[in-house]
């Protein structure tokens, strides 16, 4: 695939020269294009109709039209070709679509806080754990537990409360 074909394909879905048999041709508002990991499809984020067009390279022609609940400001593919993110004006909302062109799902901002506070419930388990392994007086198992805090959350206070009481129990075993 070539930049001149991608940008060949997005200037006809501008002028409204794309379409697909249940869409007539009109201004779609493409802000953002993502190629898929083996280059055969571009998904194109169309703002003004609210939908992912996925878009065949070799015909040109859109083969699925996903809709989205806002506006799309934005989209990216993950490292691993798996899945497309979409970001979404004004609702605080991202739509994951697989790289199939299919909605997985739709992560509000109420998700994310709720993950966070499971992120934050499972530190705090994590540190109860270092604790209880100083306790037990087994450093090196607490050492281990604290590394695994760390790569989760390296600068939570729940990492700095571990380390020190690591430091405590170093110094008490002196």
């Amino acid at each position: 695939m070539t930049s001149g074909r991608i940008l060949g394909i997005v200037s006809s879905m501008l002028i409204g020269g794309i379409s697909s048999a249940a869409e007539p041709a009109s201004y779609l508002g493409p802000v953002a294009v993502v190629a898929s990991k083996d280059g055969k499809r571009l998904f194109v984020a169309n703002t003004d109709a609210r939908q992912i067009a996925v878009v065949d390279v070799v015909s040109g022609k859109v083969t699925r039209s996903i809709e989205v609940p806002a506006a799309s400001t934005g989209m990216v593919l993950d490292p691993d070709g798996a899945s497309i993110y979409v970001t979404h004006a004004g609702t605080h909302e991202l739509s994951v679509i697989d790289a199939k062109g299919m909605l997985k799902r739709l992560l509000s901002e109420s998700d994310r806080r709720e993950e966070e506070r499971h992120d934050g419930q499972r530190r705090i388990l994590i540190l109860t754990q270092v604790k209880t392994k100083i306790n037990d007086g087994d450093l090196p198992a607490a050492g281990k537990i604290y590394q695994e805090l760390k790569k989760l959350a390296p600068q939570s206070e729940e990492v700095i409360e571990a380390r020190e009481f690591i430091k405590a129990a170093v110094i008490m075993k002196q």
